[in-house]
């Protein structure tokens, strides 16, 4: 099992506008047991909400989040993950993907944490 890192062009945000095209939001799919895994998504007008999600294989949540819209959709190794200290969580949808699944960046927008997952994934 994998988890899912899922960009989006949402631009919920005020400032989205100032964000790069096709990476203007981030949603972490975090890989629990067997076919189940939990979608962190945080966004200004809803705040951090954790929505189980699963029992269609990792394939089928790929098709599901592409038929969403996605842009890119990164597969992570649940092995990466690290603990990410507090001080590093920055209140964005980037911050709160990175916490949850231990990606230890200083990434703060979402095309940023995009290329750092692209360096990551061929290490």
């Amino acid at each position: 099992m994998n988890d899912l890192i899922v960009f989006s062009q949402v631009d919920e945000h005020p400032l989205a506008w100032t964000l790069k095209d096709g990476f203007r939001h981030v949603t972490g799919v975090l890989a629990c047991q067997e076919d189940s895994y939990i979608q962190i998504d945080w966004s200004p007008t809803n705040g951090l909400i954790f929505k189980p999600v699963g029992g269609v294989g990792e394939l089928g949540l790929i098709e599901y989040y592409q038929d969403l819209g996605a842009t890119q959709i990164v597969v992570r190794e649940v092995s990466r993950r690290k603990a990410v200290g507090a001080m590093m969580v920055v209140n964005n949808c980037v911050g709160h993907t990175k916490s949850a699944l231990g990606i230890p960046s200083w990434a703060l927008t979402p095309y940023q944490l995009y290329l750092y997952l692209r360096k990551e994934v061929r290490s």
